[in-house]
């Protein structure tokens, strides 16, 4: 169960509807697949405690499935068996380590013999997100859909808001105390208009040709203008954003090989710091869990006596 709900939201996860402004469903996807993922570890930690002969035909299996499953919810054949791939390795190395830690421990202590397994296999999810982005990247980059107007109108709000202060700081040195004055404000505007194409313009400088943004098409009287002086240009580049994204899509197409490398590495780069409070909070799930599995004794600690070489002088 744990393998197919864990294909179903990676199968569905798209990275890029945290930019284009699908945080919601997105976010239920994410945390899906760091619940199951969490599930398929301890799972597998649990089968090498088992000693099952036939664990390798329960991984072939899981994997099989896996596969299967993802490629029905993502759609794209090579990404589910890039990931399918990965998913063996994530089964084998958590295996192989908890094999390990099980053998080498000589005091129970669950957050050593725990975290370190999670850790791995966090990396591997993080692997996974990163096959998943380079894919979908490629075909937004053939579609000329990579950078989105929704993507520019997000990625633009904190420059908005450096740009409104900016502007409001320029106003302010061209009027003086009248920038928070409600009279004359048709003359306001006028200065307002003036400034803002006139930042634009150095601001953009030779690469508005580049970009196919026209400096003086920009819809400057969009600019909404507060009682109070302040101003927000967000409507503008509201209005903008549909040309900017096509203009940055153009500009894209020559990187066509190269950009979904970056768009994966990035992926790694993010979400790699992003998810060590989940391996903390994990592993201290995992302490909790094994605590009520020992008390009702469906694992159990035994003491063994073993001989062990060491080196002297």
């Amino acid at each position: 169960m744990s393998t197919l709900l864990f294909g179903a939201f990676l199968g569905k996860l798209d990275f890029f509807g945290f930019l284009d402004g699908r945080h919601e469903v997105n976010s239920r996807f994410l945390i899906g697949v760091l619940f199951t993922s969490y599930s398929l570890i301890f799972t597998t930690v649990l089968i090498d405690l088992s000693n099952d002969k036939n664990e390798h035909a329960i991984y072939a299996i899981s994997a099989a499935l896996f596969v299967g499953v993802f490629a029905l919810f993502n759609g794209n054949i090579l990404a589910a068996l890039a990931s399918g791939v990965l998913f063996i390795i994530f089964l084998w190395i958590i295996s192989r380590e908890a094999r390990k830690r099980l053998e080498f421990y000589i005091r129970l202590v669950p957050s050593e013999l725990f975290f370190p397994i999670l850790k791995k296999g966090i990396l591997f999810i993080v692997g996974m997100f990163a096959v998943i982005n380079f894919f979908h990247s490629q075909i937004r980059l053939e579609s000329d859909t990579l950078i989105s107007p929704d993507l520019v109108r997000t990625v633009s709000k904190p420059f908005i808001v450096v740009f409104n202060k900016q502007l409001e700081s320029q106003l302010k040195s061209q009027l003086g105390d009248q920038a928070k004055s409600t009279e004359n404000s048709a003359a306001k505007r006028q200065i307002v208009e003036f400034v803002l194409k006139q930042t634009i313009q150095s601001t953009l400088g030779k690469q508005s040709e580049n970009l196919g943004i026209n400096a003086n098409a920009v819809p400057v009287e969009k600019a909404v203008i507060y009682d109070n002086g302040a101003i927000d240009v967000a409507p503008v580049i509201n209005l903008m954003a549909d040309d900017i994204s096509v203009s940055l899509n153009e500009r894209l197409q020559p990187y066509f090989f190269i950009a979904p490398f970056v768009v994966a590495l990035a992926t790694i780069v993010i979400f790699q710091p992003l998810l060590w409070p989940i391996e903390v909070i994990e592993s201290y799930l995992s302490r909790l869990i094994f605590f009520i599995l020992l008390k009702i004794r469906f694992v159990n600690i035994k003491k063994e006596t073993r001989e062990v070489e060491r080196l002297s002088l």
